[in-house]
């Protein structure tokens, strides 16, 4: 048993100590009153030491809080720190390093910032994908009416990861033909990698939108999309975003005004016609 658990003691060291992938270091070099931001986890201290000396880095946040501190004992030649965790609170978080060898000291920062976001949903906002179909998390569709809309277009936010509002969707109806447009936000540093428009065009599509049963219309942003002379429909803009976070303001209410009472007239309309 005192066998076990000392294998097990040491595996969890070693898993402590292992350094970090390559691409999730900050290496900083020139440690003389520099400035820094980075939004890799890690840090790693590497420079010149003068003769022979003893080596100990010191790391306080804003607050003046010390969150490492370590004596690496004599070092010559260059010295190496291990990869040192930065925690992340908020959107970003100030750190003051200092790095004592012999009697001198050198201090910079760094701003340790949100690593930028890639590959992450997008939609634009409207009625709950699970209210439809029962899958979709808080991802949401578009309910339109299209004589309304005839000649006209509806401006709606674009709700990213589920937190973030990352820019608009443009529903246009133009001849009987829809055209959906998607735009990051001014300011914001991002862009849309990829993006699908589903358009139900009657109530039991609807309820399929987000899943591999969707029988119902796709198509791609920009392109004029035939409503089939429908008065409502449904339309699920899947987006795939890659951005930076740092300033993008939170989502708004993912459900538009109006929504419910337009689901509910669209299954009206499905219900008359079949009863005609």
């Amino acid at each position: 048993m005192k066998r076990i658990t000392a294998i097990l003691t040491a595996l969890c060291l070693l898993l402590t100590a292992a350094p970090a992938l390559g691409d999730e270091v900050f290496t900083v070099q020139d440690i003389h009153g520099a400035s820094y931001e980075s939004d890799q986890e890690y840090l790693r201290i590497s420079c010149p030491v003068e003769g022979e000396s003893r080596v100990t880095v010191t790391i306080a946040d804003e607050n003046g809080s010390i969150t490492y501190q370590r004596d690496y004992g004599m070092c010559s030649g260059t010295f190496r720190s291990e990869d040192i965790y930065l925690r992340l609170n908020g959107a970003e978080t100030l750190y003051n390093i200092s790095v004592s060898t012999g009697e001198s000291t050198s201090s910079f920062q760094v701003n340790r910032t949100m690593p930028r976001l890639r590959g992450n949903a997008a939609c634009a906002v409207g009625y709950p994908l699970s209210d439809l179909s029962g899958t979709g998390g808080w991802k949401t569709a578009t309910i339109l009416d299209v004589n309304a809309l005839q000649g006209s277009s509806l401006t709606v936010p674009m709700h990213a990861s589920g937190a973030y509002t990352l820019g608009s969707v443009t529903f246009s109806v133009r001849d009987g033909r829809l055209i959906v447009d998607a735009d990051i936000a001014q300011g914001v540093d991002g862009e849309i990698d990829r993006a699908t428009v589903y358009v139900a065009t009657n109530p039991i599509d609807a309820q399929n939108l987000g899943t591999k049963s969707f029988g119902g219309v796709s198509g791609s942003l920009g392109e004029a999309i035939s409503l089939n002379g429908t008065d409502y429909v449904a339309v699920y803009v899947k987006l795939t975003v890659s951005f930076d976070p740092s300033g993008v303001p939170a989502s708004p209410d993912t459900w538009l005004d109006g929504q419910q009472e337009l689901w509910q007239r669209m299954q009206m309309m499905q219900t008359g016609e079949a009863v005609g």
